[in-house]
């Protein structure tokens, strides 16, 4: 009665297996990183020295200003949600010196429980068994 067992996989099988497959996607990724780079690096260094000059700075423009217009929107009057942060909310107990003295955390019971089980742990070190 074979035909409804399950076929039992090797952990360590699947492990191996995980990492080959993670192996192969990095190196295909690596791979057209590479290509893609070697595209750009060519497409770049047949221009000249000021065009090249040009087009950091109308990269540098483009960017600074959009992160210029980021920054000065938190500042404006709009209401935009994206970029306002939200109320932050206090715990009930924080800083509240009246609620630390009424309520303990650890009752005596508790605590006279914690030790018993303390010295019961240093005992079982002395004993051979």
């Amino acid at each position: 009665m074979k035909f409804f067992q399950r076929n039992k996989v090797n952990k360590a099988d699947t492990g191996s297996r995980q990492d080959k497959v993670a192996g192969k996607i990095a190196g295909w990724l690596l791979s057209v990183q590479n290509r893609f780079a070697a595209f750009m690096n060519a497409r770049v260094n047949s221009r000249s020295g000021k065009v090249k000059r040009l087009y950091l700075v109308i990269f540098c423009l483009l960017f600074g200003g959009f992160s210029f217009q980021a920054f000065l929107s938190v500042f404006s009057g709009k209401e935009n949600k994206s970029l306002r942060p939200g109320q932050v909310a206090v715990p009930r107990y924080y800083n509240n010196t009246e609620a630390d003295t009424k309520t303990p955390f650890v009752s005596d019971g508790e605590i006279k429980r914690i030790e018993r089980f303390k010295k019961y742990m240093d005992s079982l070190t002395g004993s051979p068994a």
